[in-house]
């Protein structure tokens, strides 16, 4: 080639690999400033400068061991971010690094076998449209992204990336059996499959870009509605969901049962085993609840230790759940510094009346009847120790203390 080719080539090579890296910064939340993302985005340029500035008469099998390295990293990179992903677990860049050595295995191993280099591609292209294929299998077998806009990007760019890959084998297949030459090593072939795998990898890393962020905001809507300790509703998941239920209420003319539960002596058990201990007590009553409600039911933290419940159903259906889930909490005990201890709920319920505010009804009634109590003698706070003695504890003794 002369200059103003290999001047054409260049520009052409900076070009990809500006779009490539911006395109694979983009790619996955944990590998944006990663080993990982840089090194698919110079494996993939690599694999085209590599493939545009090497002559077939010149080229030596290491040139194409090279290459091929390259080409298929960049395939088994695209694929192990896929499948990570769908599992919810990124790829470090030590998994990257252990996936390019482990791609370097079957390139070499076909170099050896089939030294004619048609045939050498057309095994590797095998290779790459069973890798796709894998990767297409998991995208389909995950409904919410193969529902999601990023999901169907990386889909068809994978199933491009296949069709690709077919016509390459083919291509190589045919070369081997006819006298004229290979015609995948034509500028007119060659040319545009390198940009075609090109475009494949930046439209899977567009995909991969979109899936990150749609996962992101669904975490930040769940962390938005949702109480990080319990898992249940938060106060503003209460409001939000609350609001549609008295909504349906009016139409339909259910009556609502709203219920307020609390741990007694929250503080006390935090002062005298640790606040793991209270929290441990706070979730241990979270799961209780999530236990013996229906997905219409709704249950939500709303405040330091009390939880709101509504059931759509009734006070008849919401007497029934809390008297199970009361007798379940009795017979359950939490270990905490080397003590079995027990903990017991106080709560009430009432019907909501068509066009009341959730939280000034709990406000004005439902909370007035779980104020305080006043610490009395009999109060006790009851734990076993770990060899097995009582461990009987007045609260005034506690606060005393």
């Amino acid at each position: 080639m002369d200059y103003q080719t290999y001047i054409f080539v260049l520009m052409q090579l900076c070009l990809l690999l500006t779009i490539i890296i911006a395109s694979l910064r983009l790619t996955l939340p944990r590998t944006v400033k990663g080993t990982g993302t840089w090194a698919l985005a110079c494996l993939a340029f690599i694999f085209t400068a590599v493939t545009l500035l090497s002559l077939p008469d010149v080229s030596p099998v290491l040139l194409l061991l090279f290459a091929n390295t390259a080409y298929l990293a960049t395939v088994i990179l695209q694929v192990h971010a896929i499948r990570r992903h769908l599992l919810h677990r990124f790829p470090s860049w030590q998994q990257c690094v252990s996936q390019i050595m482990t791609s370097f295995i079957p390139v070499a191993a076909l170099t050896l076998v089939f030294p004619n280099q048609p045939a050498r591609v057309a095994m590797l292209m095998i290779l790459t449209i069973g890798y796709y294929a894998v990767a297409v299998r998991c995208l389909l077998a995950d409904g919410r992204a193969r529902k999601a806009l990023g999901g169907r990007i990386i889909l068809a760019a994978f199933i491009g990336a296949i069709g690709i890959a077919t016509v390459r084998m083919w291509a190589e297949l045919i070369s081997l059996l006819t006298p004229a030459g290979n015609v995948a090593d034509t500028s007119w072939f060659r040319e545009p499959y390198i940009m075609a795998f090109s475009g494949s990898v930046v439209c899977s890393s567009l995909g991969f870009m979109l899936l990150a962020t749609d996962k992101l905001r669904i975490m930040y809507e769940r962390l938005a509605v949702h109480d990080p300790l319990t898992g249940l509703l938060s106060r503003r998941g209460l409001v939000e969901m609350s609001e549609f239920e008295l909504l349906r209420q009016q139409q339909h003319g259910q009556v609502i049962a709203a219920v307020i539960c609390r741990i007694e002596h929250f503080d006390e058990l935090g002062f005298r085993y640790g606040n793991g201990a209270a929290e441990a007590a706070l979730v241990t009553l979270a799961q209780t609840i999530r236990q013996h409600t229906h997905e219409t039911d709704l249950a939500g933290r709303y405040g330091h230790c009390e939880l709101i419940m509504l059931f759509p159903a009734g006070l008849d259906d919401a007497q029934y759940k809390i008297q199970q889930i009361q007798t379940d909490i009795q017979n359950i005990w939490i270990e905490a510094r080397a003590l079995r201890f027990q903990f017991a709920i106080s709560t009430a319920m009432e019907a909501l009346q068509p066009g009341v505010q959730v939280f000034e009804h709990v406000h004005q009634r439902l909370l007035a009847r779980l104020q305080p109590e006043p610490v009395h003698e009999n109060a006790v706070l009851v734990s076993i120790k770990a060899n097995g003695e009582a461990d009987t504890v007045r609260v005034e003794q506690v606060l005393r203390d």
